[in-house]
């Protein structure tokens, strides 16, 4: 296995893909981005492992409560560490999610090195350390 923490992040916001693989490359993580649902589901089939998924709740073809569903049925220990990000705006999935307590939520905006520290947190949870 690789010592670099994979991190995928999916979100069709590129200036916000962007940052967070900026953000978390200059902190020794590899990143992926993937914009949509059926990208984020083929970079997972794909490009596996993953170690930390970070998914965005509002996505131009659907919820991203379809792939952190999709994710808990495939890869228990994946969706284990998974974080949703919302700005708030949620459709009845994902809110049902979110209110639920099923996975971490992150809310935007927010600080870039709290994103480091946050995914640090996460991946030390799958038993990986970065650095």
């Amino acid at each position: 296995m690789s010592s670099l923490v994979r991190v995928l992040v999916v979100d069709d916001d590129a200036l916000i893909c962007r940052a967070i693989r900026r953000t978390l490359a200059a902190s020794s993580f590899d990143v992926v981005t993937a914009d949509g649902i059926a990208s984020g589901k083929a970079a997972v089939e794909t490009s596996a492992p993953f170690h930390v998924v970070l998914c965005d709740l509002t996505i131009k073809d659907g919820s991203g409560a379809v792939l952190v569903d999709w994710l808990e049925q495939t890869d228990p220990a994946l969706w284990s560490r998974t974080v949703v990000m919302t700005g708030g705006a949620m459709d009845p999935a994902g809110r049902k999610l979110v209110e639920g307590g099923r996975v971490q939520v992150l809310m935007k905006p927010f600080e870039l090195m709290a994103l480091v520290a946050l995914v640090t947190s996460v991946a030390a949870r799958g038993g990986m350390t970065v650095g």
